[in-house]
């Protein structure tokens, strides 16, 4: 083995275990928040809730938590967000909703598992969070030639001109500079960068006051 492919594989290696870490940041939080969520549905009588709760967090962590796969199809991506959004609508009521139109045609696509839940996740706390009217989350997926395009959109307050340029500029470099914002979308760069290398994008558009769109374009496996 020459040094220039002992360097490589070595890089490879260290690129995989980074995407490790960034995978196991995502989940802990949202653990703690649902097991609360759960705890107070018990107190409050509300055993249906209580029992679709647990079984979606159940799934949600099966798929979050199988270490063997990186890969997993769009259908079961999807499915995984389900779980999630799930979760929220028991927690948070009318407060929040959500729609998923997803092409049947990419449903047994490959994708690099969890790419889309922090940009959801993104959506819901950083977009909807501070609207007083409820917020909505809708998320596309379609084929467009050789690319598997998703879109997620949500209503929120947007962001100003100059935040918006400097996610821009972060996303274009590589780099986050605010640990509390947007966080998940500096994940999911990071992990696309490590996996599909140059051959993903991911762009944010934004109109103060009116909600953000985020687009992620992946090559199809």
């Amino acid at each position: 083995m020459t040094l220039i492919n002992e360097n490589a594989e070595k890089q490879q290696l260290l690129s995989k275990s980074e995407v490790k870490v960034l995978q196991a940041q995502i989940t802990p939080h949202f653990l703690y928040n649902s097991l609360d969520a759960i705890l107070a549905l018990e107190e409050q009588g509300k055993h249906v809730q209580v029992k679709t709760t647990i079984y979606a967090l159940s799934d949600y962590f099966r798929i979050s938590l199988s270490h063997d796969k990186d890969w997993i199809t769009v259908d079961k991506e999807i499915r995984h967000i389900k779980d999630y959004l799930t979760i929220l609508k028991i927690r948070y009521g009318e407060m929040l909703d959500y729609s998923i139109d997803v092409s049947e045609d990419i449903l047994n696509d490959m994708i690099l598992k969890m790419i889309l839940q922090p940009l959801v996740e993104n959506a819901v706390y950083h977009g909807t969070k501070f609207v007083r009217r409820q917020g909505l989350v809708e998320i596309v997926g379609r084929k467009i030639e050789d690319a598997i395009i998703f879109t997620i959109k949500d209503n929120g307050i947007g962001m100003t001109e100059s935040r918006l340029a400097q996610v821009q500029n972060e996303l274009a470099k590589g780099i986050h500079t605010d640990f509390k914002e947007g966080y998940g979308l500096y994940n999911v760069n990071k992990r696309m960068l490590l996996y599909y290398n140059r051959k993903t994008q991911l762009t944010i558009t934004s109109n103060y006051q009116t909600g953000i769109i985020l687009t992620l374009r992946l090559p199809k496996i």
